[in-house]
């Protein structure tokens, strides 16, 4: 999609390129907020780091 649009458009490849970049990112975001899987879920990180030299 990204290559078809600038491909029948005179404008610049790099306009249209955004445009999707940015509608994909918005897409993913919602996606995130709005997923089941993250529902009511107290996101932590049970990651443990410990350094000891």
């Amino acid at each position: 999609m990204v290559t078809a649009w600038p491909a029948n458009q005179s404008s610049e490849f790099a306009t249209p390129a955004l445009a999707t970049t940015v509608g994909a990112a918005a897409v993913f975001v919602v996606a995130l907020l709005l997923g089941s899987e993250t529902k009511g879920e107290v996101l932590v990180s049970d990651l443990n780091l410990v350094a000891d030299l």
